[in-house]
């Protein structure tokens, strides 16, 4: 699959609206870092992972990501391979193809199989130099690995995740603006809670109406459990909620319940967004009112730490040292993490990342849970944009408890 002239509209049948220049942005910054490391080529191993693959193509997620391998040299063109297998020239050759578009591979039956990586490629681009760089090489199958140290001695594999992921962390001008209305959308989509949540509905109806709204908003993807994703518990004041995953179909909302809500959807160009409230159906009580505001204050101490030359693990900290002055157990959660074509991009709490040196134009999710015993996590959650001067919240819905009456 070639992609140095693929048009970023209409590849899978959804809208993309990153123009082919950011994306060329992206493999040059690439090519710079190979040419920094001095490597002649590039190998990403997890299409899912790190999204990786729109990453580079700004199209949406792949058919078989995990068994895809990105090729990027450092002079040349990209290339996406369909499967982890070796192939050389003359077993390329002898392919069988059943017509134009199937073929016929014995490892999976018969399915539709582009063009597969062959092996003398990579033993050419690495004539002169037997390094190359990977990205994600645990995720290297050990077919492939094997394959390669016979077929190319002298192959070296050369980890440049960290380096890739500092460059995929600082968004462009066009991202940002993607990310921005990826946010908007939140809000808007939580501006029609107040309607959803109200007394005898169940708490499945008021997720599956969330999931449809936010398609007309328009989320989407192959799977909306997986690209809207939804975590809703309610109980009365004070209460324990139920356990998760919720049984169907969850329970029956009351007059006097506390609902916490959260969502992370994908919406425009695959960008995922995040947001997370506190609601009450009626008024609230005096300890709930407390408890909300001390995880939005959770929130504001680890956003107050997120500064260009700060790391994750430093906005952490600061959480931690809020919740246990209010005499609240830490929370031990990846409760700060990137945030754009995947949940959990670099850098992230309790990874290698955390340490990665925060950069305006970084995107972060903000999101410290506050335990009690018996009650479920309250859970202020949002997007924050790095800048020159700190950070800025990309949600704007208000982070006070909503209590929702009259209905």
């Amino acid at each position: 699959m070639e992609l140095s002239n693929m048009t970023v509209a209409g590849w899978d049948s959804r809208y993309h609206s990153l123009p082919v220049s950011e994306i060329n942005r992206r493999r040059e910054r690439t090519k710079q870092l190979l040419a920094e490391k001095d490597l002649p080529v590039l190998l990403v191993f997890d299409m899912v992972r790190g999204g990786y693959f729109q990453w580079f193509t700004g199209a949406g997620l792949s058919e078989r990501p995990t068994e895809e391998i990105m090729i990027i040299p450092r002079e040349g063109e990209v290339k996406v391979v369909l499967s982890q297998e070796c192939f050389s020239d003359e077993q390329q050759r002898d392919y069988q193809k059943l017509d134009a578009t199937n073929s016929q591979d014995s490892r999976f039956g018969a399915v539709n199989v582009p063009a597969l990586y062959y092996g003398d490629l990579l033993e050419h681009l690495t004539e002169t130099d037997r390094r190359v760089g990977v990205v994600y090489g645990d995720d290297i199958r050990v077919t492939v690995k094997q394959y390669l140290e016979a077929h190319i001695p002298g192959i070296r594999f050369v980890d440049v995740t960290e380096e890739l992921e500092a460059v995929k962390a600082v968004k462009s001008p066009q991202e940002l603006t993607v990310i921005e209305a990826v946010a908007g959308l939140h809000d808007r989509l939580f501006a029609a809670a107040g309607y959803l949540l109200r007394p005898g509905r169940m708490e499945a109806d008021v997720v599956k109406e969330l999931r449809y709204r936010a398609c007309q908003l328009g989320a989407g993807g192959e799977d909306m459990t997986r690209h809207l994703v939804v975590d809703l518990t309610s109980s009365s004041m004070g209460g324990p909620a139920e356990a998760e995953p919720l049984r169907y179909p969850g329970r029956r909302l009351e007059k006097g319940d506390r609902v916490n809500l959260r969502v992370q959807g994908v919406f425009l160009d695959d960008y995922y967004g995040i947001l997370g409230r506190c609601f009450s159906i009626g008024e609230a009580d005096e300890e709930t009112k407390r408890l909300w505001s001390c995880a939005v204050g959770a929130q504001e101490a680890g956003a107050a730490a997120l500064r260009p030359g700060a790391t994750v693990a430093d906005a952490a900290a600061a959480v931690s040292r809020y919740l246990t002055e209010k005499g609240f157990p830490e929370d031990d959660t990846a409760n700060i993490y990137g945030i754009a074509y995947r949940i959990g991009e670099a850098p992230v709490r309790y990874q290698a990342s955390e340490r990665m040196i925060l950069k305006p134009g970084m995107v972060l999710a903000v999101t410290p849970k506050l335990c009690v015993k018996g009650q479920d996590p309250f859970c202020c959650a949002d997007a924050y944009r790095i800048t020159e001067e700190g950070c800025v919240r990309l949600t704007r819905i208000s982070r006070e408890l909503s209590e929702i009456r009259g209905w």
